[in-house]
């Protein structure tokens, strides 16, 4: 949202939910390259954003501690080889010690087996539009290729301008208001 400010493009950037597998995996292609095993294992990086997530509701601001949540739930799992666990603002993606009132991104990389999988939880989450568009049409464990999928995405070519859809964000620009 900030780069299509910075560059006054006359975009507006829609950031929805990550639609993800049953087990909570992130979607996304490089999941193929996963066994059933790994792929399971796998669903420790969201458990770890999901935890971190309830303490954050539960009080805890410090970023540090947040992160270290993360990292404890995922470093239970042998398998997984941490790359980083980082929490910044949304906006400008810097670092910051304390979660305010600024949505706030607690974004992983993590390897599982031979395969590097990136995943993120947001914190302080603004209210868009597309949000309650969005969720109306992918839940949890909707997989491309799904009837509920693939309306949402015909729905979205008439009403958006898809320009960037990846396993974690789906960026938008709005064409018809």
């Amino acid at each position: 949202r900030r780069l299509t400010r910075d560059l006054g493009f006359e975009t507006e950037i829609v950031v929805l939910p990550t639609v993800r597998e049953e087990s909570g995996l992130a979607m996304s292609s490089r999941n193929a390259r996963l066994s059933d095993e790994e792929r399971e294992k796998a669903a420790v990086i969201f458990r770890g954003l999901r935890e971190a997530k309830v303490a954050f509701k539960k009080g805890e601001r410090n970023a540090l501690k947040l992160a270290e949540i993360v990292h404890e739930t995922i470093s239970a799992e042998p398998t997984a080889q941490i790359d980083y666990i980082s929490v910044v603002d949304s906006e400008t993606l810097q670092p910051i010690e304390k979660v305010g009132d600024n949505e706030t991104l607690i974004a992983a990389a993590v390897s599982v087996g031979s395969v590097r999988l990136i995943d993120n939880i947001v914190l302080n989450r603004k209210k868009y539009l597309g949000l309650k568009f969005a969720s109306k049409y992918v839940e949890p464990g909707h997989r491309s290729g799904s009837p509920e999928y693939e309306k949402y995405q015909d729905l979205c070519r008439g009403s958006f301008r898809v320009l960037c859809l990846c396993p974690d964000r789906l960026w938008a620009d709005v064409a018809n208001g």
